[in-house]
């Protein structure tokens, strides 16, 4: 159940329908920020029929266009259906929407107002411009480049799992992180959800010279599993002329598949020679990037530097990625 969700609506955590004498009724989030004085621009929109699509798409660009000319805060809700969850076909979850959201939650335009001149002018001619948020997000380059970035490996689609605890999603961040000091595009999505705590988390990482068009990976050309029910789930998608790399510390069964390429890495046995068992997910890393050579571990390395992670984190950090290098030392992608 989430804030926003209706009265007698059934979920995971209010399987008898949310009732206000229990779990109290949803949160409004346009009418609560319509009676705050900052709010300069606040309006609720829908994803249903192609008029409304339009009415939303001018109310995103609106917001923007405020911000970018300092007119002040804007708003836009958004009552989107998700026929996956609500397991019913597209056409019923907008119908759904329409019939039990709507109604709830209105769709109009609660404020339009140009709050520029109430805005601190420290804010107005500093804090908030365009060179300054571009400056924030400004990403330090890397002095090394691997194999994505020289044009010896095309792109990267990858699937890292494993239970949660493991330290599985960070794996894929940092990754994703070193790629991005590459100049490289990347994404990065992580699986939240009950099975964060002792079921098969995952996260899936592309990277690439170019734009990319969907982060989303159904058949990976690596998997990354840190135990065996990744392999039970994930080991049948990966391409073919793919990449699995397992933790043979927990994975006993292998996929028999004669069309990718199987890398074992003990690495619980690796980190416990280093003193930490938590360092298992950095020793995957360190093999998964020494056999492919997608990115140097001296770019993911400053990644972790410029988050301002402590020096002797970055040390224990270095030493599990060069431990994970030198167990698979020798080992090279055969279809890169």
């Amino acid at each position: 159940m989430a804030p926003t969700t209706p009265l007698g609506q059934k979920t995971t955590t209010s399987p008898r329908g949310r009732m206000a004498q229990i779990e109290g009724p949803p949160m409004r989030m346009c009418e609560l920020l319509s009676t705050l004085d900052g709010p300069a621009y606040i309006e609720r929109v829908a994803l249903t029929d192609a008029k409304h699509h339009m009415r939303a798409r001018k109310a995103v660009r609106k917001a923007l266009r405020n911000q970018m000319e300092g007119r002040g805060f804007s708003f836009v809700e958004v009552l989107s259906a998700c026929p996956s969850n609500w397991k019913i076909s597209p056409k019923d979850a907008i119908l759904w929407v329409e019939k039990n959201m709507i109604p709830v939650f209105p769709l109009k335009v609660f404020r339009d107002e140009d709050k520029s001149d109430s805005i601190p002018l420290c804010l107005k001619e500093g804090a908030f411009s365009h060179t300054n948020i571009s400056a924030g997000f400004a990403v330090q380059q890397s002095q090394t480049t691997g194999a994505i970035a020289s044009g010896e490996l095309h792109d990267v689609s990858l699937k890292l799992s494993g239970f949660g605890g493991q330290g599985v999603l960070f794996s894929g961040l940092a990754l994703a992180e070193g790629a991005l000091r590459e100049g490289l595009q990347v994404s990065w999505i992580p699986s939240y959800g009950p099975e964060m705590r002792g079921g098969t988390a995952h996260c899936h990482v592309r990277i690439s010279k170019d734009t990319i068009a969907s982060p989303l990976i159904n058949r990976p050309s690596s998997l990354i599993a840190f135990n065996q029910p990744s392999i039970e789930k994930f080991a049948g998608e990966i391409l073919p002329g793919g990449l699995l790399l397992a933790n043979s510390s927990m994975v006993t069964d292998f996929p028999d598949r004669s069309d990718i390429q199987v890398v074992k890495v003990p690495a619980y046995e690796a980190a416990r020679d280093l003193g930490s068992v938590k360092a298992a997910n950095m020793i995957m890393l360190g093999a998964y990037i020494e056999v492919t050579g997608a990115v140097t571990q001296d770019s993911i390395l400053s990644a972790f530097s410029d988050i301002g992670m402590r020096k002797n984190l970055l040390k224990n950090n270095r030493d599990a990625i060069e431990a994970g290098r030198r167990i698979v030392s020798g080992t090279r992608l055969q279809n890169p």
